[in-house]
């Protein structure tokens, strides 16, 4: 679990970091083709950049089962939990607000949601489920939220326009009822409608949770089968891409089996190395990475601002990182630091959560 999430932080810290200096070489296909799987994509497709919060919203699913588990072997009540739930969500969606910039850079006009927000908010259904709801229900709410809507994308536009930028149901709605400042100007992509499939990913998490966490499957045996229902959610996705299209913006369902064959996938082959034949050394890096990918977030997204904010009363630094934080000096200096710190804390068991 925390090497998956290693990896989504590993490949954030590329898109923020390698991309400008990826475009400062000469263009070739390899550079080209790198910085495209590091960038969002245009419309339409995936690659690994928009992967990365679904990524996120999976481990967050995952990681409830073995939290609980512990929790309550600790004695902890159903209060005990309630309270930890709520304290996680505030604290998640106040840190969205100040990360992205809203609440000091943007005033009064705030971005309400974001990656944070939407992290929060898939956190708190999931953990609900957990105790109240068993894995058939959870399941069939997962298949359920994906087909529900599908049907609301393709029932409330006609024809091409239920995909299109301006036409599609999620902008509709966000133009209609979602407050504040907005990604796209006139709608969000993670808005209101968009935290249909946003669960749904979530959920999928949290069955695969419950499904690594029994007994008969912590061998070779869950491995197979993890990486065995990856594939087919791939092939699903891929069949669903010819009525419906794979876009990441939308979260259509064809892009949330993408992410979800994704996270089966990674889930399946890192416990058969780091679980089954305990091989860690070459992992710790991600493993670090994980522990404290709250902390390397935040750091850098501030670190970043600060140098922009620097760069304005600091002749000196304007003259070392002249295009601000989109300075390759300035990522690279960054990723160090952030790393570095990662380590650190992992090497003495420290990891700053919420």
């Amino acid at each position: 679990m925390d090497a998956i999430r290693g990896v989504a932080v590993f490949i954030w810290l590329l898109s923020e970091i390698a991309v400008p200096a990826l475009y400062c070489l000469p263009p070739n296909s390899i550079t080209e083709a790198i910085a495209a799987q590091l960038s969002p994509s245009f419309w339409q497709g995936a690659t690994a950049r928009d992967l990365l919060l679904p990524t996120f919203c999976f481990v967050a699913g995952l990681s409830i089962v073995p939290a609980f588990h512990r929790r309550k072997a600790a004695g902890q009540s159903t209060r005990d939990l309630v309270l930890r739930i709520l304290r996680r969500v505030s604290l998640l969606t106040a840190i969205g607000l100040i990360c992205e910039g809203d609440l000091f850079e943007h005033w009064p006009s705030l971005r309400f949601v974001g990656a944070f927000q939407r992290i929060a908010v898939c956190y708190a259904i999931a953990a609900c489920l957990e105790p109240t709801a068993g894995w058939r229900v959870q399941a069939g709410l997962l298949a359920f939220l994906l087909l529900d809507y599908w049907a609301i994308l393709a029932l409330t536009a006609a024809g091409s326009a239920a995909f299109s930028f301006e036409g599609n149901a999620a902008a509709v709605v966000d133009q209609l009822i979602l407050p504040g400042r907005k990604y796209f100007g006139t709608w969000d992509p993670d808005g209101i409608l968009t935290t249909i499939p946003a669960v749904a990913v979530t959920i999928a998490g949290l069955l695969a949770g419950k499904w690594l966490n029994a007994e008969r499957l912590r061998g070779t045996d869950g491995t197979l089968r993890l990486i065995g229902l990856g594939v087919a959610a791939f092939n699903v996705a891929f069949l669903w891409d010819f009525v419906l299209p794979i876009n990441p913006y939308l979260w259509t369902p064809s892009f949330c089996l993408v992410a979800i064959g994704t996270a089966l996938v990674l889930l399946g082959g890192f416990h058969a190395i780091l679980d089954v034949r305990r091989s860690l050394t070459w992992a710790v890096p991600l493993i670090a990475l994980g522990r404290n990918a709250l902390l390397v977030v935040v750091v850098t997204v501030l670190l970043r601002r600060a140098v922009v904010a620097l760069a304005f009363v600091v002749p000196l630094v304007q003259t070392f990182v002249p295009e601000g934080s989109a300075s390759p000096a300035c990522g690279i200096l960054t990723a160090f630091l952030v790393v570095a710190a990662a380590l650190w804390l992992n090497r003495r068991g420290a990891y700053v959560t919420v």
